[in-house]
């Protein structure tokens, strides 16, 4: 089955570079006449009159029908026109030359033997017209009458691209618009995905938006050598011309190693093949130092990037599951843009045909890359929130169990006493009925007592189920007086330790949110402030609390002289499991920044001041 999808997938590919190749030679105007053409290929340095007399003796060869590319190599490309004009013109005609790439090529015209015009191109200095165009190879035809000869001379290390036109300016130009035109749609989305890529950078400090960014650059890099418009960078860099194309796919390839790291989790889930591709990786940077230029590196280069790029697919392949969109994504992504990048080799071989859509392969791998991995990345932003939802829900129930063990004391010592009083009236009724007389009336006094204290205990029971069970429904309530309450069955506890707990409550101080998550965050807090007093062994320990009201507002600050945090920056101290207390699990005070910021709109700040922290809880008044 794989079989026969790749072979369609390859027949698909033939047929659309045959319907999208160029003509070797396409005559776009009626005017003018080709009535014979070739190519030769010279090792020595032949003279423009030697090649002339080489093309009359019939030494060049045909040129074939559909333009392609000869390759890479060092010799000398020589091409021949016979042309007429059937009428006399009424403006210019051109030779195009569509090879965006060219180092530097020249013209000789020759009518009836001799050599009667030469002109050349160095198209690493374009004028500013031709650099936004994406065309240097332009030359003015001559108006005369009979036949011309023109020989195209062509030295360049870029790949020879047998590709011509002939016509008039805006005959011409057609073509290099659809250029232009892919060209500029690829850096407007490049420019696009780069600048919110390093927003996300920005807002979350995650490097996989680093090497992403590092990707796309060196990908639109290769693509901007391409497409010609790189000529510029190359004149005022002439020394790192020849090693553009290597450098951009250096940084390509690192850019996509490291991204597809922390996108696939290759380093914890897939240990061993993630050892391979960096150690692939490194190979092709040591290949590149070693030998950055000449035929043994870019066969080998070629190579060893295809080995990377199918090396990460498969690891892709490896992690697919049904859970995760992810690696389905990079499949797509980065199979396609590698099955892209070998075609747009295979063009620069001579094997596929040149032509609009195969000259602007590596822009077509660049959008379709973007597009997928930005959706790649898209899924890793949602699957992160809802492992940070999953996260914060087990952090609530782990503060939860400290809240309930830290209340649970609090209910004991609250019980402790009135079940001994019971005990005593249970006792004495007891040793009445056995040693002497009890009257009823004392029966019925002592069943009284107990009843009274069997109430409170039953109240002191309903406030612990009702702090404690979250009904998650906002509701106005008086903060100052929920406190009071709290305070009621905590305070025995503190004493115990001997912390005194300072408060002073202005009265009225209404807010609207989920009552029972606000006093847990709160507690949380003056927790945080006793233990912080308990280890610091102080005789005078004590928190103080005051709560007063604004404007628009409710702030109540908690106070402790324990010596203060010693984190840098302080702000840590509100990171889940980071904690300064021995044992402590550095819950409790992340979850209170996330109950008041993240479900109440509030604010969480803490300060050290003289003796200790200083915690700030600002909420909206209503």
């Amino acid at each position: 089955m794989e079989i026969t999808i790749r072979r369609i997938a390859l027949v698909l590919l033939l047929v659309l570079q045959t319907l999208y190749g160029y003509d070797t030679i396409e005559v776009l105007n009626k005017n003018i006449t080709l009535s014979h053409s070739g190519y030769a290929i010279t090792k020595n340095n032949l003279s423009a009159a030697q090649a002339y007399t080489l093309y009359n003796a019939n030494g060049f060869k045909e040129l074939p029908k559909s333009a392609k590319s000869f390759g890479f190599d060092t010799k000398s490309y020589w091409y021949a026109f016979s042309i007429s004009m059937d009428e006399k013109p009424t403006e210019r005609y051109y030779l195009d030359v569509r090879t965006p790439t060219l180092n530097q090529y020249e013209l000789y015209a020759f009518a009836n033997n001799p050599l009667i015009t030469h002109g050349a191109v160095n198209s690493f200095i374009p004028d500013l017209k031709q650099l936004l165009e994406g065309s240097s190879g332009r030359f003015g035809l001559l108006d005369t009458n009979g036949t011309v000869t023109y020989l195209l001379k062509i030295d360049t290390k870029a790949p020879r691209l047998s590709a011509f036109a002939f016509g008039t300016y805006s005959e011409i130009e057609e073509i290099w618009h659809t250029q232009s035109f892919i060209f500029a749609f690829a850096t407007g989305i490049t420019l696009f995905v780069a600048f919110f890529t390093l927003i996300f950078y920005l807002n979350t400090k995650d490097k996989i938006y680093l090497f992403y960014l590092l990707y796309i650059a060196g990908l639109y890099g290769a693509v901007l050598i391409t497409s010609g418009h790189a000529k510029p960078l190359i004149r005022l860099f002439p020394a790192v011309g020849p090693f553009l194309v290597g450098i951009f796919l250096q940084i390509q390839l690192i850019g996509l190693t490291y991204f597809s790291e922390r996108l696939l989790d290759t380093h914890t889930k897939l240990t061993k093949m993630g050892r391979f591709i960096q150690i692939l990786l490194y190979l092709n940077i040591t290949l590149f130092f070693a030998f950055p230029i000449g035929p043994l590196f870019k066969t080998a280069s070629f190579l060893m990037s295809v080995s990377l790029f199918t090396a990460l697919i498969y690891a892709a392949y490896k992690m697919l599951t049904r859970e995760s969109k992810i690696p389905l994504y990079y499949l797509i992504a980065t199979g396609s843009a590698l099955l892209l990048m070998v075609s747009y080799t295979l063009m620069h071989q001579g094997i596929l045909p040149y032509g609009v859509v195969s000259s602007n392969f590596l822009t077509l791998a660049l959008i379709w890359d973007m597009t997928f991995l930005s959706l790649a990345l898209g899924d890793r932003i949602a699957l992160m929130q809802r492992e940070n939802i999953e996260k914060e829900r087990i952090l609530t129930l782990k503060s939860r169990q400290e809240t309930l063990g830290e209340l649970t004391g609090n209910v004991a010592h609250q019980w402790r006493s009135p079940l001994s009083k019971i005990g005593v009236i249970v006792s004495a009724i007891q040793a009445k009925l056995i040693y002497s007389e009890i009257s009823k009336k004392e029966i019925l006094d002592y069943l009284s007592r107990v009843s009274a204290i069997l109430k409170h205990l039953s109240s002191t029971v309903e406030t612990f189920q009702s702090f404690l069970v979250s009904n998650d429904k906002q509701e106005y309530f008086d903060l100052s007086q929920s406190l009071e309450e709290m305070f009621r069955w905590i305070e025995p506890t503190f004493h115990t330790e001997n912390i005194k707990l300072l408060y002073t409550f202005e009265p009225e101080c209404r807010i609207r949110g989920e009552k029972n998550e606000i006093l847990q965050a709160i507690l949380a807090i003056i927790q945080n402030s006793k233990e912080a007093l308990t280890q610091s062994y102080l005789r005078n320990g004590h928190i103080s609390l005051t709560l007063s009201k604004s404007s628009d507002s409710v702030i109540l600050t908690i106070q402790d002289n324990g010596g203060g945090i010693k984190l840098i920056p302080i702000s840590k101290v509100f990171d889940p499991y980071v904690s300064t207390k021995q044992n402590g699990t550095g819950i409790g005070l992340a979850l209170a920044r996330t109950i008041i910021e993240k479900r109440h709109n509030g604010k969480l700040s803490v300060r050290n001041e003289d003796q200790g922290a200083v915690f700030a809880i600002e909420l909206q008044q209503v």
